[in-house]
């Protein structure tokens, strides 16, 4: 394997020292950053924060009790100028939209070259210009934060060495410890922002899978509610089709035995029983078909829901001569609730038909952004809505089975109805 060329160790060193394009600054310092607190990081950002604050505090301090033995009072009252002027700065910038680049530069060379002045007065201001190392690893990456890093430590070893006075007997160790710390604090700052980019990497991940969780679990639910409903749609088809080949067929024998029967026979009493028995044979019989309608598997033959209701009121119309008005509105949608409607349609068209003796009737079917309305109106004689509906005598529930039928499905029905003022029925289901 040959050894890697400068350009690519080059290229290596950037990647490594450079972080997540989508982690760079952005807005005021540190805001654009998830805070992460131990153990993901050594300091919360919470408290880097109050860091500067507080080391320009305990530098200040500790400059002002070594003040007669290291500058004199009028180097302190120097220190503390530039004290003043650091902190004020560090508030200003703080503001600043540091998505741009020129931001960053200024925010950190202006308050490095005052960090500096204050370490070349009394050395151990350094323990507030240690925040320079923060202030590098939070503003740059890349070459930019390596020479931030470098000119920090060099503040560092300006103070190790004793200050501006002993430097010229140390000049060999001044820089010495101006490199390791240099190496020290680069390989602590870019294993910390390596750290952090991993970790937030982590998390984002982790909120992807969550989400994704989330998402297989409306899924399932969606499958299990879809299983509930094909299994209640074939449940409904068998007992269809029982009833029409049993209790329909034995209906049409009964019919047809009582019919073959010759009347002129019979005496008057026996022939009035005879047609009250073929009457309630025949409305038996009605009664039955109309639950082997209502039962029966309804796939709206590939039909959308407002062409089936149309089908529906064309062919009711014409059965009962009573003129039909449909209107659709909204954007058409197909949802698992069209079969509950055609039902809801039906069965609020037979009641028109058979009780309201209705002039006309009017079908409306609206699609809003999160429900779906249908509404059935007729002008006939209406009826009291606030007494308690009664079931037919031939075993239909009406109103009452429309109302189970979309509360089962999520929905709910609302009637308003008085007696000679007609009757809608309105129908709402969620999308």
């Amino acid at each position: 394997m040959r050894p890697p060329d400068a350009q690519e160790a080059t290229g290596l060193i950037a990647s490594v020292l450079r972080r997540d394009p989508e982690h760079e600054p952005t807005g005021p310092w540190l805001s654009g950053r998830v805070d992460l607190g131990w153990p993901d990081a050594m300091v919360s950002d919470r408290a880097v924060r109050w860091l500067p604050r507080a080391l320009l505090v305990v530098a200040v301090i500790v400059c002002a009790a070594t003040a007669p033995a290291v500058s004199g009072w009028p180097g302190f009252g120097a220190l503390l100028v530039l004290a003043a002027a650091s902190g004020a700065w560090f508030e200003w910038w703080t503001r600043w939209d540091l998505s741009v680049t020129s931001h960053c530069g200024i925010a950190f060379w202006v308050q490095w070259g005052l960090m500096a002045g204050m370490v070349w007065i009394n050395p151990l201001a350094a323990l507030y210009a240690f925040v320079g190392y923060v202030f590098a690893g939070t503003l740059f990456s890349g070459w930019r934060q390596i020479l931030g890093v470098f000119l920090t430590a060099v503040i560092m070893a300006l103070s190790q060495v004793g200050g501006r006075t002993q430097i010229s007997e140390s000049v060999g160790l001044f820089v010495g410890l101006a490199v390791i710390n240099f190496l020290i604090a680069l390989a602590f700052v870019t294993l910390s922002t390596r750290r952090e980019d991993a970790i937030r990497r982590r998390d984002e991940a982790t909120s992807e899978l969550v989400a994704t969780q989330r998402a297989n679990l409306a899924l399932q639910e969606q499958l299990v509610e879809q299983a509930r409903f094909a299994g209640r749609h074939d449940e409904r088809a068998r007992l269809a089709r029982d009833l029409h080949d049993t209790v329909a067929q034995g209906l049409v024998a009964v019919i047809t035995q009582l019919e073959s029967i010759d009347e002129d026979k019979l005496g008057v009493d026996v022939r009035r029983r005879l047609a009250s028995a073929k009457d309630l044979s025949r409305q038996s019989l009605s009664e039955a078909r109309r639950a082997v309608h209502a039962l029966g598997s309804t796939d709206l033959d590939g039909q959308a829901l407002p062409e089936a209701l149309r089908a529906i009121a064309s062919s009711w119309s014409a059965y009962n001569q009573i003129p039909v008005r449909l209107n659709t509105s909204g954007p058409e949608q197909a949802t698992r609730s069209d079969t509950d409607l055609i039902r809801v349609c039906q069965e609020a068209l037979s009641n028109a038909a058979q009780h309201a003796s209705a002039r006309w009737v009017a079908v409306t079917l609206t699609y809003l952004d999160d429900r779906l309305l249908l509404d059935i109106r007729d002008d006939g004689t209406g009826f009291d809505t606030a007494a308690s509906p009664t079931p037919s005598p031939h075993g239909g529930h009406g109103l009452a089975g429309m109302r189970d039928r979309l509360a089962a499905a999520g929905g709910d029905l609302v009637v308003e109805s008085s007696p000679g003022a007609g009757c809608v029925v309105s129908a709402a289901m969620p999308l």
